[in-house]
Protein backbone atom coordinates (compact mmCIF):
# COMPACT_ATOMS: atom_id res chain seq x y z
CA UNK A 1 0.00 0.00 0.00
CA UNK A 2 3.01 2.31 0.25
CA UNK A 3 3.27 2.09 -3.54
CA UNK A 4 -0.43 2.29 -4.33
CA UNK A 5 -3.72 1.50 -2.60
CA UNK A 6 -4.65 -0.32 -5.82
CA UNK A 7 -1.77 -2.79 -5.87
CA UNK A 8 -2.66 -6.47 -5.83
CA UNK A 9 -1.31 -10.00 -6.19
CA UNK A 10 -3.02 -12.94 -7.87
CA UNK A 11 -1.54 -16.38 -7.23
CA UNK A 12 -2.87 -18.96 -9.67
CA UNK A 13 -2.53 -22.71 -9.10
CA UNK A 14 -4.31 -25.78 -10.46
CA UNK A 15 -6.63 -25.74 -7.47
CA UNK A 16 -7.69 -22.10 -7.84
CA UNK A 17 -6.62 -18.48 -7.54
CA UNK A 18 -5.83 -16.41 -4.44
CA UNK A 19 -6.18 -12.62 -4.47
CA UNK A 20 -4.18 -10.46 -2.06
CA UNK A 21 -4.45 -6.68 -1.63
CA UNK A 22 -4.19 -4.12 1.15
CA UNK A 23 -7.51 -2.42 0.32
CA UNK A 24 -10.93 -3.24 -1.10
CA UNK A 25 -9.99 -1.13 -4.11
CA UNK A 26 -7.02 -3.43 -4.73
CA UNK A 27 -9.30 -6.46 -4.50
CA UNK A 28 -11.69 -4.81 -6.98
CA UNK A 29 -8.84 -4.28 -9.47
CA UNK A 30 -7.66 -7.87 -9.02
CA UNK A 31 -11.10 -9.39 -9.54
CA UNK A 32 -11.54 -7.44 -12.79
CA UNK A 33 -8.14 -8.63 -14.03
CA UNK A 34 -8.96 -12.20 -13.06
CA UNK A 35 -12.30 -12.02 -14.88
CA UNK A 36 -10.67 -10.72 -18.07
CA UNK A 37 -8.00 -13.43 -18.00
CA UNK A 38 -10.67 -16.12 -17.63
CA UNK A 39 -12.82 -14.72 -20.46
CA UNK A 40 -9.78 -14.42 -22.76
CA UNK A 41 -8.60 -17.93 -21.79
CA UNK A 42 -5.22 -16.52 -20.69
CA UNK A 43 -5.22 -17.59 -17.04
CA UNK A 44 -1.98 -19.43 -16.29
CA UNK A 45 -0.33 -20.80 -13.18
CA UNK A 46 1.98 -18.31 -11.50
CA UNK A 47 1.97 -15.00 -9.60
CA UNK A 48 0.69 -11.70 -10.97
CA UNK A 49 1.88 -8.52 -9.25
CA UNK A 50 0.25 -5.38 -10.61
CA UNK A 51 -0.38 -1.73 -9.80
CA UNK A 52 -1.03 1.47 -11.81
CA UNK A 53 1.66 3.99 -12.72
CA UNK A 54 -0.56 7.08 -13.06
CA UNK A 55 -2.00 8.10 -9.70
CA UNK A 56 -5.09 9.87 -11.11
CA UNK A 57 -6.72 8.16 -14.10
CA UNK A 58 -10.10 9.15 -15.36
CA UNK A 59 -12.47 11.09 -17.56
CA UNK A 60 -14.54 14.25 -17.48
CA UNK A 61 -17.86 15.14 -19.02
CA UNK A 62 -16.60 18.56 -20.01
CA UNK A 63 -17.85 18.93 -23.56
CA UNK A 64 -20.25 21.35 -25.26
CA UNK A 65 -23.39 19.75 -26.63
CA UNK A 66 -26.26 17.48 -25.53
CA UNK A 67 -25.48 15.89 -22.17
CA UNK A 68 -25.36 12.14 -21.63
CA UNK A 69 -28.42 10.37 -20.30
CA UNK A 70 -28.24 9.03 -16.77
CA UNK A 71 -28.23 5.46 -18.03
CA UNK A 72 -25.31 6.19 -20.37
CA UNK A 73 -23.37 7.84 -17.56
CA UNK A 74 -23.76 4.72 -15.44
CA UNK A 75 -22.76 2.45 -18.33
CA UNK A 76 -19.54 4.35 -19.07
CA UNK A 77 -18.71 4.64 -15.38
CA UNK A 78 -18.98 0.87 -14.83
CA UNK A 79 -16.87 0.09 -17.89
CA UNK A 80 -14.12 2.56 -16.96
CA UNK A 81 -13.97 1.16 -13.45
CA UNK A 82 -13.61 -2.32 -14.94
CA UNK A 83 -10.68 -1.08 -17.05
CA UNK A 84 -8.88 0.52 -14.11
CA UNK A 85 -9.81 4.19 -14.08
CA UNK A 86 -10.24 5.73 -10.63
CA UNK A 87 -11.57 9.28 -11.17
CA UNK A 88 -14.67 10.91 -12.64
CA UNK A 89 -15.39 14.64 -13.08
CA UNK A 90 -18.95 15.83 -13.64
CA UNK A 91 -18.82 19.07 -15.65
CA UNK A 92 -21.14 19.04 -18.72
CA UNK A 93 -21.02 22.52 -20.27
CA UNK A 94 -24.69 22.26 -21.25
CA UNK A 95 -25.91 21.35 -17.76
CA UNK A 96 -27.54 24.70 -17.05
CA UNK A 97 -26.95 24.29 -13.30
CA UNK A 98 -23.24 23.87 -13.96
CA UNK A 99 -22.73 27.22 -15.77
CA UNK A 100 -25.77 29.27 -16.74
CA UNK A 101 -27.73 28.78 -13.50
CA UNK A 102 -24.79 28.14 -11.21
CA UNK A 103 -26.40 30.28 -8.48
CA UNK A 104 -29.36 27.88 -8.21
CA UNK A 105 -29.33 24.51 -6.50
CA UNK A 106 -30.45 21.47 -8.46
CA UNK A 107 -34.16 20.61 -8.61
CA UNK A 108 -35.03 17.42 -6.76
CA UNK A 109 -35.07 15.10 -9.80
CA UNK A 110 -31.65 16.24 -11.06
CA UNK A 111 -30.27 16.21 -7.51
CA UNK A 112 -31.35 12.61 -6.94
CA UNK A 113 -29.82 11.58 -10.27
CA UNK A 114 -26.51 13.10 -9.16
CA UNK A 115 -26.78 11.29 -5.84
CA UNK A 116 -27.33 8.01 -7.67
CA UNK A 117 -24.32 8.72 -9.88
CA UNK A 118 -22.19 9.48 -6.81
CA UNK A 119 -23.28 6.23 -5.15
CA UNK A 120 -22.44 4.27 -8.29
CA UNK A 121 -19.01 5.91 -8.40
CA UNK A 122 -18.36 4.81 -4.82
CA UNK A 123 -19.37 1.24 -5.64
CA UNK A 124 -17.04 1.35 -8.65
CA UNK A 125 -14.13 2.81 -6.65
CA UNK A 126 -14.14 6.01 -8.70
CA UNK A 127 -13.37 9.32 -6.98
CA UNK A 128 -16.38 11.51 -7.80
CA UNK A 129 -15.76 15.21 -8.47
CA UNK A 130 -18.59 17.68 -9.03
CA UNK A 131 -17.65 20.88 -10.87
CA UNK A 132 -19.15 24.34 -11.27
CA UNK A 133 -18.29 27.03 -13.84
CA UNK A 134 -19.57 30.41 -12.57
CA UNK A 135 -17.23 32.66 -14.57
CA UNK A 136 -19.69 33.77 -17.27
CA UNK A 137 -21.64 35.89 -14.79
CA UNK A 138 -19.78 35.81 -11.45
CA UNK A 139 -19.20 39.16 -9.70
CA UNK A 140 -15.89 38.91 -7.84
CA UNK A 141 -16.71 41.74 -5.42
CA UNK A 142 -20.13 40.36 -4.53
CA UNK A 143 -20.50 38.75 -1.11
CA UNK A 144 -23.89 37.48 -2.25
CA UNK A 145 -22.44 35.67 -5.28
CA UNK A 146 -19.76 34.06 -3.12
CA UNK A 147 -22.36 32.92 -0.57
CA UNK A 148 -24.46 31.40 -3.37
CA UNK A 149 -21.39 29.62 -4.76
CA UNK A 150 -20.51 28.06 -1.41
CA UNK A 151 -24.15 27.15 -0.84
CA UNK A 152 -24.08 25.31 -4.19
CA UNK A 153 -21.00 23.37 -3.10
CA UNK A 154 -22.60 22.68 0.27
CA UNK A 155 -25.73 21.24 -1.36
CA UNK A 156 -23.58 18.71 -3.24
CA UNK A 157 -21.43 18.02 -0.17
CA UNK A 158 -24.60 17.10 1.73
CA UNK A 159 -24.99 14.00 -0.45
CA UNK A 160 -21.47 12.90 0.58
CA UNK A 161 -19.30 14.39 -2.19
CA UNK A 162 -15.84 15.58 -1.11
CA UNK A 163 -14.24 16.21 -4.50
CA UNK A 164 -15.00 19.53 -6.19
CA UNK A 165 -13.93 21.47 -9.24
CA UNK A 166 -13.98 25.23 -9.82
CA UNK A 167 -13.70 25.77 -13.56
CA UNK A 168 -12.73 29.17 -14.99
CA UNK A 169 -12.20 28.03 -18.57
CA UNK A 170 -13.79 29.63 -21.63
CA UNK A 171 -14.86 32.84 -19.87
CA UNK A 172 -14.17 36.53 -20.68
CA UNK A 173 -10.67 37.86 -20.08
CA UNK A 174 -12.11 41.25 -19.16
CA UNK A 175 -14.10 42.20 -16.07
CA UNK A 176 -17.84 42.31 -16.63
CA UNK A 177 -18.60 44.64 -13.72
CA UNK A 178 -17.11 48.06 -13.02
CA UNK A 179 -16.81 47.27 -9.31
CA UNK A 180 -14.53 44.33 -10.11
CA UNK A 181 -12.35 46.39 -12.45
CA UNK A 182 -11.89 48.99 -9.72
CA UNK A 183 -11.14 46.42 -7.02
CA UNK A 184 -8.52 44.28 -8.78
CA UNK A 185 -5.38 45.01 -10.72
CA UNK A 186 -6.16 42.27 -13.22
CA UNK A 187 -8.45 39.31 -13.86
CA UNK A 188 -5.87 36.85 -12.52
CA UNK A 189 -5.91 38.60 -9.13
CA UNK A 190 -9.67 38.18 -8.94
CA UNK A 191 -9.35 34.50 -9.85
CA UNK A 192 -6.68 33.91 -7.21
CA UNK A 193 -8.88 35.49 -4.54
CA UNK A 194 -11.89 33.44 -5.65
CA UNK A 195 -9.93 30.18 -5.51
CA UNK A 196 -8.38 30.98 -2.13
CA UNK A 197 -11.67 32.09 -0.58
CA UNK A 198 -13.42 29.00 -1.97
CA UNK A 199 -10.65 26.73 -0.70
CA UNK A 200 -10.88 28.22 2.80
CA UNK A 201 -14.68 27.99 2.89
CA UNK A 202 -14.68 24.37 1.73
CA UNK A 203 -11.98 23.38 4.23
CA UNK A 204 -14.07 25.00 6.98
CA UNK A 205 -16.94 22.73 5.94
CA UNK A 206 -14.76 19.59 5.88
CA UNK A 207 -10.97 19.40 5.93
CA UNK A 208 -11.13 16.27 3.76
CA UNK A 209 -12.63 18.17 0.80
CA UNK A 210 -10.34 18.30 -2.24
CA UNK A 211 -10.44 21.10 -4.82
CA UNK A 212 -9.39 21.09 -8.47
CA UNK A 213 -9.34 24.27 -10.55
CA UNK A 214 -9.12 25.12 -14.23
CA UNK A 215 -7.47 28.49 -14.94
CA UNK A 216 -8.64 30.73 -17.76
CA UNK A 217 -5.29 30.15 -19.45
CA UNK A 218 -5.27 26.37 -19.55
CA UNK A 219 -2.94 25.75 -22.52
CA UNK A 220 0.00 27.21 -24.41
CA UNK A 221 2.96 28.94 -22.80
CA UNK A 222 3.70 27.30 -19.44
CA UNK A 223 5.48 30.51 -18.37
CA UNK A 224 2.64 32.86 -19.36
CA UNK A 225 1.97 35.76 -16.98
CA UNK A 226 -1.54 34.65 -16.07
CA UNK A 227 -0.91 30.97 -15.42
CA UNK A 228 2.37 31.58 -13.58
CA UNK A 229 0.84 34.12 -11.21
CA UNK A 230 -2.32 32.04 -10.83
CA UNK A 231 -0.45 28.87 -9.91
CA UNK A 232 1.86 30.57 -7.44
CA UNK A 233 -1.06 32.37 -5.82
CA UNK A 234 -3.26 29.39 -4.93
CA UNK A 235 -2.74 26.66 -2.28
CA UNK A 236 -0.22 23.95 -3.16
CA UNK A 237 -2.71 21.12 -2.57
CA UNK A 238 -5.22 22.49 -5.07
CA UNK A 239 -4.88 20.50 -8.29
CA UNK A 240 -4.67 22.50 -11.52
CA UNK A 241 -5.98 21.41 -14.91
CA UNK A 242 -3.80 21.95 -17.99
CA UNK A 243 -4.49 20.79 -21.57
CA UNK A 244 -0.90 21.08 -22.81
CA UNK A 245 0.71 23.25 -25.46
CA UNK A 246 -2.56 23.20 -27.43
CA UNK A 247 -6.21 23.05 -26.46
CA UNK A 248 -6.30 19.66 -28.19
CA UNK A 249 -2.67 18.68 -27.78
CA UNK A 250 -1.12 16.26 -30.24
CA UNK A 251 1.57 15.40 -27.69
CA UNK A 252 1.91 15.64 -23.91
CA UNK A 253 5.47 15.53 -22.59
CA UNK A 254 7.50 15.37 -19.43
CA UNK A 255 9.31 18.54 -20.49
CA UNK A 256 6.18 20.70 -20.52
CA UNK A 257 5.06 19.15 -17.22
CA UNK A 258 8.34 20.10 -15.59
CA UNK A 259 8.17 23.59 -17.10
CA UNK A 260 4.68 24.14 -15.72
CA UNK A 261 5.87 22.99 -12.29
CA UNK A 262 8.72 25.48 -12.37
CA UNK A 263 6.40 28.25 -13.48
CA UNK A 264 3.40 27.62 -11.21
CA UNK A 265 4.61 25.39 -8.35
CA UNK A 266 1.94 22.91 -9.51
CA UNK A 267 2.31 19.66 -11.38
CA UNK A 268 -0.34 19.57 -14.11
CA UNK A 269 -3.45 17.46 -13.90
CA UNK A 270 -3.83 17.00 -17.64
CA UNK A 271 -7.27 17.75 -19.06
CA UNK A 272 -6.73 15.73 -22.23
CA UNK A 273 -9.07 16.92 -24.97
CA UNK A 274 -9.29 13.53 -26.60
CA UNK A 275 -11.62 12.00 -27.74
CA UNK A 276 -13.89 15.08 -27.40
CA UNK A 277 -15.31 16.30 -30.72
CA UNK A 278 -17.30 19.44 -29.89
CA UNK A 279 -17.15 22.97 -31.36
CA UNK A 280 -15.14 23.03 -34.61
CA UNK A 281 -14.65 19.25 -34.43
CA UNK A 282 -18.36 18.40 -34.56
CA UNK A 283 -18.03 16.62 -37.92
CA UNK A 284 -15.24 14.37 -36.65
CA UNK A 285 -15.55 11.04 -34.85
CA UNK A 286 -12.59 10.16 -32.68
CA UNK A 287 -12.45 6.38 -32.39
CA UNK A 288 -8.71 5.69 -32.51
CA UNK A 289 -6.35 4.69 -29.74
CA UNK A 290 -4.64 7.32 -27.62
CA UNK A 291 -1.26 8.34 -29.09
CA UNK A 292 1.36 11.03 -28.53
CA UNK A 293 1.55 10.74 -24.73
CA UNK A 294 5.00 10.36 -23.15
CA UNK A 295 5.61 6.95 -21.59
CA UNK A 296 7.26 8.69 -18.62
CA UNK A 297 4.50 11.27 -18.18
CA UNK A 298 3.24 9.69 -14.98
CA UNK A 299 6.45 10.76 -13.22
CA UNK A 300 5.87 14.45 -13.87
CA UNK A 301 2.13 15.11 -13.49
CA UNK A 302 -0.77 14.59 -11.09
CA UNK A 303 -2.57 12.41 -13.61
CA UNK A 304 -4.64 12.55 -16.78
CA UNK A 305 -8.36 13.14 -17.25
CA UNK A 306 -9.86 12.49 -20.68
CA UNK A 307 -12.59 14.78 -22.03
CA UNK A 308 -15.19 12.66 -23.80
CA UNK A 309 -17.49 13.02 -26.82
CA UNK A 310 -21.21 13.68 -26.58
CA UNK A 311 -21.60 10.13 -27.96
CA UNK A 312 -21.15 7.98 -24.89
CA UNK A 313 -21.06 4.56 -26.60
CA UNK A 314 -18.48 5.71 -29.16
CA UNK A 315 -16.43 7.31 -26.37
CA UNK A 316 -15.97 3.90 -24.77
CA UNK A 317 -13.61 2.74 -27.55
CA UNK A 318 -10.88 5.40 -27.13
CA UNK A 319 -11.51 5.51 -23.37
CA UNK A 320 -10.54 1.85 -23.02
CA UNK A 321 -7.21 2.56 -24.75
CA UNK A 322 -6.70 5.59 -22.50
CA UNK A 323 -7.32 3.37 -19.47
CA UNK A 324 -4.70 0.93 -20.77
CA UNK A 325 -2.17 3.74 -21.19
CA UNK A 326 -2.83 5.20 -17.75
CA UNK A 327 -2.46 1.87 -15.97
CA UNK A 328 0.87 0.98 -17.59
CA UNK A 329 2.20 3.54 -20.09
CA UNK A 330 5.54 1.73 -20.34
CA UNK A 331 3.89 -1.36 -21.82
CA UNK A 332 1.17 0.51 -23.74
CA UNK A 333 0.89 -0.26 -27.45
CA UNK A 334 -1.86 1.75 -29.22
CA UNK A 335 -2.53 -0.84 -31.93
CA UNK A 336 -2.69 -3.76 -29.51
CA UNK A 337 -4.92 -1.79 -27.16
CA UNK A 338 -7.33 -0.82 -29.91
Amino acid sequence: SRISDEKYFITVAETGAVVEASTEKGVFRAINTLAKLIVENELKAGIIEDYPLFETRGYIEGFYGPTWSHENRLSVMRLMAKYGMNTYFYAPKDDIYHREKWRETYPREEYEALRNLFNEANESFLDFNWCVGPGLSYKYTSDEDFALLINKFKSIYDMGVKGFGLLLDDIPWEFQYEEDANAFEGIVDAHIKLVNDTYTALKNIDDEIKLTVCPTQYSGDENGYYVSKFGKGIPSDVKMFWTGEEICSRVLTVRESQELLRSTDHRPLFWDNYPVNDCEMFQEMHLGALIGRDKELYKACEGLISNVMEYSECSKIPLMTIADYLWNPKAYNPDDSL
